[in-house]
């Protein structure tokens, strides 16, 4: 159970950062996809990306919780929060 921990919180640094890159490069990733006339699936992979960082950040922090970690938990809330919240730190709709 340890090594699944440890695995999740991996996976939720990596795909934060990755959310992050990505909130970064939004607009022109927008303009592109706009221009190509994919802008729908554009839209619709940036929402499944959200969902599944959000996901895997509550069940990483449930697992936490379970195991009463607080530290751990705190990780999370953090994590999750970040994510939750950088969307509106870069004006992403």
């Amino acid at each position: 159970m340890k090594k699944m921990a440890t695995w999740t919180a991996l996976l939720t640094i990596v795909f934060s950062l990755a959310n992050f890159i990505l909130a970064l490069r939004y607009l022109p990733l927008y303009a592109y996809f706009n221009t190509n006339n994919q802008l729908g699936g554009f839209l619709i992979a940036v929402q499944i990306f959200r969902v599944l960082i959000y996901i895997l950040t509550i069940i990483g922090g449930y697992w936490a919780l379970r195991q009463q970690k607080t530290r751990a938990m705190l990780f999370y809330v953090a994590f999750f929060l970040f994510n939750l919240l950088l969307p509106f730190l870069f004006s992403i709709n």
